[in-house]
């Protein structure tokens, strides 16, 4: 999957249009995401 070699950015940018777009209502995406966020962060 993508996420895995993107880098911070690019996980931001997804994870912001998830949530503040609601384009993505897969919980699992956007915990996947958040969790690739957290542990860059």
């Amino acid at each position: 999957m993508f996420l895995d070699t993107a880098d911070k950015d690019e996980i931001v940018k997804l994870s912001n249009f998830d949530w503040i777009k609601g384009v993505t209502t897969n919980p699992t995406l956007i915990r996947n995401v958040h969790k690739k966020k957290t542990e860059l962060d």
